[in-house]
Parts: C-alpha cells; sequence; structure tokens
C-alpha cells in the first residue's frame, strides 16, 4: 500500500508541474520520502501544492483504509480460528488413538484375567 501511495503521489507531482520555493521540483521528490504515514503524505501534497485539500477526500480515503484494515483483521481472525480448528482437530485424533490403545490393553487385561479364572 505504501508503495501505491508513494506512486500516486508521485505522479500527482510531477503532472501538476509543482515546484519548491526555488522554484525546483526535484526537491519535491525527496520530501516524500520523509513521509511515512498516509494522511502524512497528503498533509506533504497540501504543502507542495499549497492548497488545501477537500476534507470529503480525507473521509473516503479514511474510509477506504478502515474497511481495509476491518477486512485484514477479519482475514487473521478466521485464519486464527482455522489453526485453532486444525490443532484441536489434532489433539482429538491423537485422544482418540490414545483411547484405542487403552481400550486395547483393557481388552488384553481381561483376557488374561479370564484365562486366570478358567481352569
Amino acid at each position: 500500500m505504501e508503495l501505491t501511495l508513494f506512486i500516486v503521489l508521485t505522479h500527482l507531482i510531477v503532472f501538476s508541474g509543482a515546484q519548491d520555493v526555488n522554484g525546483d521540483s526535484q526537491n519535491l521528490w525527496f520530501s516524500l520520502f520523509d513521509c511515512n504515514s498516509f494522511f502524512g503524505c497528503l498533509g506533504q501534497i497540501q504543502r507542495i501544492l499549497g492548497t488545501r485539500l477537500n476534507l470529503d477526500l480525507f473521509r473516503i480515503i479514511s474510509r477506504i483504509l478502515e474497511r481495509e484494515s476491518k477486512r485484514r483483521s477479519m482475514e487473521r481472525s478466521l485464519q486464527m480460528k482455522r489453526v485453532k480448528f486444525r490443532r484441536n482437530l489434532r489433539q482429538t485424533e491423537v485422544m482418540k488413538r490414545q483411547m484405542e490403545i487403552e481400550n486395547k490393553k483393557l481388552e488384553d487385561l481381561d483376557k488374561r484375567l479370564r484365562s486366570f479364572k478358567t481352569p
């Protein structure tokens, strides 16, 4: 996502013909490397272009980011549930095998006891 954002922002700077106070557009490219968050980059664009960005745009972008965050959170939660389910299934299979082994031991013991009882 950060790479996509960087590409969008650099295109915006290039196609807008934005320049810094000295008339150099090269410095603007390097200033984008300093932005470490989405809204930080939008603020940087606002400073570069010297215009006020529409608040509705910020809200729309914020909603998109929230949805993406929720989607990723739900995916992680679902993945954790799958892992937990598989682990529980393995534990159940192990317990089932142990029960079968114990039952076999009990049957063998019962056979031995019966063999001692009958003369």
